[in-house]
């Protein structure tokens, strides 16, 4: 038959980890399961100049090869003008949200689109404008029909294929962060559902077992003993994160090419410091199951019958 001991302390390590599990949980739903989260981190991390280098990559790919390069480094130089900060904002949070009605409902998948409808009118004003000024450049051009080249470079700037939008889930799949962000998602779909539920349960499960092997003083103090080391571990882990893990995450993304480390760690560094209070308040919380079963035991049970009650269990 095992020990009681052993089988208090195994109780007491899951209460801890399932304290650890249940604190990583409030972070996560009350930062990166906000709309307002990324609303407040959008103020504090510019994103677009990844925006648009991906947007000069994109151009090059659909703008025909019949332009001249020192043509398309005029037009990509201008791409902070078009693709600014406003826009792409507007257009993450629309894909941020969509993604987090999916995660907390049953709706169908959004697509990881960039919407680029609005923005491929200005991009070819933009080629116009550099072909135009161009024109001027090139003395030969004199001898013909003005109108009838500018109708040329119309009829050829208009009939380039600009792309309606542009798929972030194809750009993140050739940097190596994810294959597919659907399935990414899904998954935290999964472990959302996981941490969720789990602490309750296996709070639940701890709390009988202390009660019925060791009675209410001891159960109210082994109980809250556990969540406060849990509380206490896990605000350590939470205020030295940088020298445990984002030195190193920022370290491994640098190495491998993904430009966007910069923004990844500032987005967790920003969700951690927003959420501090978080094991505080669950210290305080097992702090006041230690105080009441102090208050019980010293004033209301006597611990001498409760520890006879319950030695017969054991």
């Amino acid at each position: 038959m095992i020990d009681r001991k052993i089988i208090l302390v195994i109780l007491l390590l899951i209460l801890i980890v399932a304290g650890w599990l249940f604190q990583a949980g409030r972070v996560i739903e009350s930062t990166f399961m906000t709309g307002d989260f990324y609303r407040k981190l959008f103020q504090k991390v510019d994103l677009t100049p990844y925006a648009q280098e991906m947007m000069r990559e994109e151009l090059i790919e659909s703008v025909p090869l019949t332009i001249p390069d020192d043509f398309m480094d005029v037009i990509t130089n201008q791409l902070s003008e078009v693709y600014d900060r406003q826009w792409l904002e507007k257009e993450l949070l629309v894909i941020i949200d969509d993604l987090l009605l999916y995660i907390k409902g049953n709706r169908q998948p959004p697509p990881i689109h960039l919407s680029l409808t609005e923005k491929n009118e200005q991009i070819r004003e933009r080629i116009k404008e550099a072909m135009l000024n161009k024109k001027q450049e090139i003395p030969f051009l004199s001898i013909f029909n003005t109108s009838l080249i500018d109708q040329g470079i119309d009829a050829l700037v208009d009939n380039i294929p600009l792309p309606p939008y542009y798929d972030l889930n194809e750009y993140f799949s050739e940097k190596g962060v994810t294959d597919d962000i659907i399935s990414s998602v899904n998954r935290f779909k999964s472990f959302r559902q996981f941490y969720l539920y789990f602490p309750f349960i296996a709070g639940i499960i701890c709390l009988a077992f202390f009660f019925y092997k060791c009675g209410l003083v001891k159960m109210l103090k082994s109980y809250g003993i556990g969540i406060v080391i849990a509380g206490i571990t896990f605000l350590l882990v939470l205020l030295a994160r940088y020298p445990l893990f984002l030195n190193s995450m920022e370290r491994n993304m640098q190495a491998e090419d993904i430009m966007e480390f910069t923004a990844a760690v500032t987005a967790i560094d920003y969700a951690i410091s927003k959420s501090l209070h978080i094991p505080v308040f669950f210290i305080l919380f097992g702090l006041i199951f230690i105080l009441a079963g102090l208050l019980l035991d010293l004033f209301i049970l006597n611990p001498a019958d409760e520890n006879e009650q319950y030695q017969s269990s054991s």
